[in-house]
């Protein structure tokens, strides 16, 4: 039995929609762990050279401590957070002096990436520069 065109069009799509929906990525949702991670966090910045600092987070309860090493740029910080997909959302719950870059302060909604040695908190401050936090797992 041969389709008519109709069927033939029809039957087509959804073959084609079948097999789009079948290879689209499945995004795995990351967890952040309660623990007290140790990491590295790094500045990316197109025309800026920066040393990479070492920071401890802490992870209990809902609640964060950031904790930034010796030397470095960073604030420390303390609050809540959730997880939202592949987004955490850490809200500090510190008052601070107007005497710094507040981008400084572990804050804000940060993009989640993981691979099998570490979990990756990426920051998009601009343009041209990102804040990451890689945290070993």
């Amino acid at each position: 039995m041969y389709l008519n065109n109709l069927q033939s069009t029809v039957f087509s799509l959804i073959l084609i929609l079948f097999i789009g929906f079948a290879a689209c990525e499945k995004t795995s949702r990351v967890e952040l762990l309660e623990k007290d991670y140790e990491g590295v966090f790094y500045l990316q910045h197109s025309s800026y050279n920066y040393t990479p600092s070492p920071f401890v987070l802490k992870i209990k309860e809902g609640k964060y401590t950031f904790i930034p090493g010796q030397n470095s740029p960073m604030r420390g910080g303390s609050g809540s957070f959730t997880v939202e997909g592949n987004q955490a959302i850490f809200r500090d719950e510190n008052y601070w002096t107007a005497d710094f870059d507040w981008n400084f302060i572990f804050n804000g909604t940060f993009e989640i990436s993981s691979d099998t040695k570490y979990l990756v908190l990426t920051k998009k401050v601009n343009e041209n520069s990102s804040y990451i936090y890689k945290l070993e797992k």
